[in-house]
């Protein structure tokens, strides 16, 4: 089942070559500002840095790692290192950027075709081929850019997967799915929470439809997700020296979130060694209190403990943080990092065109179709698929903490959503586009 706009574009009889037409224009543009303009290897500092030490570091003949080198998921760990190893002058590294950053638009597009037609595909792929919050990640060595890649790819080969006939080509399209979202959570933990608001929200919604191949689909996709997690899990369970899913900032996020107004937390280990961290939205607001610990960073159960008894001193105060949280992912005032004074702030300015393009076109798609998506109706599938790993981010951050930047890989999804409205009015649910 597939949507049909009523606007008439004419694209069926130029399609190919709106389609040329955009890819060309996404290529172009994020060749000049990722490897012309704005090359990574130029601004390589405070997380970029970190990120680039550490997989030199990791790579090195004779390295033994430490539970400091489970800080962060370690998807970009081995992409970086790797790719510094075929290439130490980080050329290499730079065009996989690039790369990854011109093959999502493509990965937008097949969604957006795939779920609602012709004609949504060509808003979708024209909105995300100038999408600068995208661009922009794909001339800093963060790991936004191959996290964004992997997590429309698991989408994408989740709805084929639900959607498809015969065992399969469901186990391949799901399996797939689970590999893709893995290798995402190893790039940013934060996207277990949305595969798993992915499987139970599709477990509903197939139970509802008595779908054939919703075992398969649920237990493919489970099972190529554990591929990967369970190795995540086993890597940092032996260096942390403790249970840990994959990295162990999961604790420090919560305490950050969930701690008052305050600029960043000191862990301080009785080897004399520590960590430092913070939020960049507390630099935004202008909160610089340092809170010093006096244990190390890695001790979760602590963390914990300490952002629990505030929570509970403070339970209003915590539940206005959790909602800020979640509004910080939409209102959020500009992308981090931030330019140096006095240049423009493209990432404010970008902030503007979202809510207008993509977060407010795509809210009006969904009260347009909300009596299907709270039925639970067969043609729903689409949106199901498109909201549910946002709502995992949400729920995340409200536990946690949150920025512009955790959002901005999500847009591939709602910028889908915004197109099925832009593209016209949808007129009636029937076969084809």
């Amino acid at each position: 089942m597939r949507y049909r706009s009523s606007l008439n574009l004419s694209i069926p009889r130029c399609f190919g070559l709106w389609v040329a037409a955009l890819l060309i224009s996404a290529v172009a543009w994020r060749y000049a500002y990722a490897v012309v303009i704005h090359p990574a290897t130029m601004f390589v500092y405070s997380d970029m840095a970190a990120y680039a030490d550490w997989a030199i570091r990791h790579f090195t003949p004779g390295y033994v790692p430490t539970f400091y080198d489970t800080v962060f998921p370690p998807g970009m760990l081995y992409y970086l290192g790797v790719l510094h190893r075929v290439d130490s002058g980080w050329q290499l590294a730079l065009h996989a950027q690039f790369l990854l950053g011109v093959f999502t638009p493509v990965l937008v597009f097949v969604i957006a075709l795939d779920a609602y037609g012709r004609r949504t595909a060509i808003v979708a792929l024209g909105i995300s081929a100038f999408y600068f919050p995208h661009v922009h990640y794909t001339g800093l060595f963060l790991a936004e850019t191959p996290f964004t890649f992997l997590l429309a790819l698991s989408v994408l080969l989740f709805l084929r997967g639900a959607r498809a006939k015969g065992r399969a080509v469901v186990v391949a399209y799901s399996a797939g799915a689970g590999i893709s979202g893995g290798l995402a959570f190893s790039f940013k933990n934060a996207f277990l929470a949305s595969m798993l608001f992915l499987l139970a929200g599709y477990a509903v919604f197939a139970w509802r439809n008595a779908s054939r191949w919703r075992g398969w689909v649920l237990g493919s996709t489970a099972a190529g997700l554990l591929l990967v997690l369970v190795p995540l899990a086993l890597r940092c369970t032996r260096l942390n020296g403790r249970f840990c899913p994959g990295a162990t900032n999961t604790s420090v996020n919560v305490l950050i979130g969930h701690y008052g107004d305050i600029g960043t937390i000191r862990w301080n280990d009785p080897n004399g060694s520590y960590m430092h961290f913070g939020s960049p939205t507390a630099g935004l607001r202008g909160y610089d209190t340092q809170v010093n610990l006096g244990w190390p960073f890695n001790d979760s159960a602590r963390n914990l403990e300490l952002a629990g008894a505030w929570v509970r001193e403070h339970p209003l105060d915590a539940l206005g943080l959790s909602f800020g949280h979640v509004a910080e992912l939409f209102v959020g005032r500009t992308l981090w990092p931030r330019p140096p004074p006095g240049q423009v702030d493209w990432g404010a300015v970008w902030q503007g065109i979202f809510w207008l393009v993509i977060l407010i076109p795509a809210a009006l798609f969904l009260v347009r179709r909300r009596r299907s998506v709270l039925g639970l109706h067969k043609d729903s599938l689409p949106e199901l698929v498109l909201c549910l790993p946002l709502v995992g981010l949400m729920v995340t951050v409200f536990f946690s903490l949150s920025e512009v930047r955790h959002r901005v890989p999500f847009d591939v999804l709602t910028i889908v959503l915004a197109s099925a409205w832009l593209a016209g009015r949808v007129s009636r649910v029937g076969r084809g586009s």
